[in-house]
């Protein structure tokens, strides 16, 4: 390690490689490496939830919550099993020991012993199970104005339909919007004159309007898939829906004893913005898509929109997740120029111009060197990395204090030769290497707590120890070539060394007499 070291400070051409390499490497990390919010982690819990219309909380729970509830208990890997049963929906948790089993496997075992359950009601909805992750919400905006609650649905779907189009957009959430149903009101006297009971109307419906896929016909040079496709989606189709037909050929429509209108279902929460009917579009990124990018082509676009719709219809932003990252950003930049103008002129009072300057560059240089480290580790840039980044910015020059502050010291002493420049040099590099260790492993627990916080903070101590292993990296490799190859400072008479003798003057005669 001495070697290399000592090696890389006689080699100037070398140092200045790295460092031009380093500083290329930090700005393309810092280019490509993704931008959010929080970092992306899972919960370690799957969440089954199960709908049955019209169903009691009693009903559903011994028809369905129990049912799920004893198939997962016995999984490996499940730590607990938590449910909620309101009417007609069951929701059953199950968090999952991550550090026993993978979480995603937990989830395929889930999903496999949800599907073997044949004893679930006919009228339960499709089961559906899921991994809990942190919402990448990037942008939301709202959809309002005087429109008709249909004209709204329709146009809410198009600007869905358009914003998931774009290529930077993964995941469109829609909010406010009632789902469309269509209303059947029988007619009991219609009922009664044709001879029909409420189950043969619903029989004839539940037979009638759906899909269903019938194989493959196969033919010489040819196959074709066959496929029903019954399913009445539009209450004037459904009202024309045969519910009986007489031997005698005729046919009673469900028009003839019940009234068929399309609507919506009943939801009593409704969003207002203004007092006008609203639509809220939560826009959403993977975890591979920078939160910033992702924004801008989203507000882009809903500008773009905005320009074609009715007089009086706004679409707007309603909350931009991705302006905190931009602002912890632009603070990790503002404290970065203001620790950089800082340092040099802290350092210029005891070090002069020289020794100053390649202090303090090394600071963005040991920055970017960190980038390319935490883009490596796979790490990103939210709030939790930019708040270490911002914290460590005060460490990463101390180092290169040390060093270069025994370099010039050994240099006045025996003079300015290479050998003075490599012996106070020498005389550092292990305490250095100490110190930069030691302040690395105080942060190392970190990345091992468990639980929900464990993974939403494990990017700090990453983050942390990757500027203290780029500042050494620059205080060893790059700083004392820099150094080792300078000449003797200006002569005596110059202003600015006669105020600097002026200055060092005093600090002496202040540390003896004080201390």
């Amino acid at each position: 390690m001495k070697r290399l070291i000592a090696w890389a400070a006689k080699t100037p051409v070398f140092a200045n490689l790295l460092m031009v390499f380093l500083i290329v490497a930090g700005f393309f990390a810092l280019k490509v490496m993704v931008r959010e919010m929080f970092p992306e982690f899972a919960f370690d819990k799957v969440v089954v939830s199960l709908v049955y219309p019209g169903a009691t909380p009693s009903e559903l729970e011994d028809s369905v919550t129990i049912k799920v509830e004893e198939a997962v208990r016995g999984l490996d890997g499940v730590r607990l099993v938590e449910s909620a049963t309101s009417e007609g929906v069951a929701t059953v948790t199950v968090e999952v020991d991550s550090q026993q089993r993978d979480p995603r496997d937990v989830l395929v075992d889930v999903r496999n012993e949800i599907s073997r359950i044949t004893t679930f009601p006919d009228d339960v909805e499709e089961p559906t199970v899921e991994l809990i992750v942190n919402r990448r919400e990037a942008l939301s905006a709202a959809l309002y104005g005087p429109l008709e609650e249909r004209s709204l649905h329709l146009l809410a779907r198009e600007i869905e339909q358009e914003l998931l189009l774009l290529p930077e957009v993964s995941e469109v959430g829609v909010s406010g919007l009632r789902p469309i149903q269509i209303n059947i009101r029988l007619r009991e006297r219609d009922l009664q004159r044709h001879g029909l009971t409420l189950e043969q109307v619903s029989a004839a419906i539940r037979g009638a309007s759906l899909d269903l896929p019938l194989g493959r016909m196969r033919s010489v040079g040819e196959e074709q898939l066959l496929r029903v496709e019954g399913k009445r989606e539009v209450g004037r189709e459904l009202g024309l829906l045969p519910v009986l037909t007489r031997q005698d050929g005729t046919r009673v429509l469900l028009e003839d004893v019940a009234d068929v209108e399309d609507g919506f279902s009943e939801d009593l929460e409704r969003l207002r913005v203004d007092g006008k009917p609203a639509v809220q579009f939560t826009i959403q990124r993977t975890s591979d898509q920078d939160a910033i990018k992702v924004a801008d082509k989203a507000k882009e676009y809903l500008a773009k929109k905005q320009a074609t719709l009715p007089e009086g219809v706004k679409l707007e932003v309603w909350k931009d997740a991705s302006q905190n990252v931009v602002d912890r950003l632009d603070l990790l930049k503002r404290n970065g120029m203001q620790g950089l103008a800082l340092v040099f002129g802290a350092l210029l009072l005891f070090l002069g111009w020289r020794l100053s300057f390649w202090v303090a560059a090394g600071l963005p240089v040991a920055f970017l060197t960190a980038m390319v480290l935490l883009l490596g580790f796979g790490g990103s840039l939210n709030m939790i990395s930019s708040f270490a980044l911002i914290m460590i910015l005060g460490i990463l020059v101390d180092d290169s204090i040390v060093v270069a502050e025994n370099m010039a010291r050994h240099m006045r002493e025996d003079g300015y030769t290479l050998r003075s420049a490599l012996a106070g040099l020498e005389e550092v590099t292990l305490p250095v290497i100490a110190s930069v260790t030691t302040t690395a492993v105080a942060f190392l627990p970190l990345f091992y707590l468990a639980g929900i916080m464990g993974k939403f903070i494990r990017i700090m101590p990453v983050a942390v120890i990757a500027c203290l292993i780029a500042s050494l990296i620059e205080c060893l490799m790059i700083l004392p070539a820099h150094l080792a190859h300078g000449s003797a400072p200006a002569r005596e008479g110059t202003r600015l060394q006669r105020w600097r003798a002026a200055f060092d003057a005093r600090v002496e005669q202040f540390i003896h007499s004080r201390y």
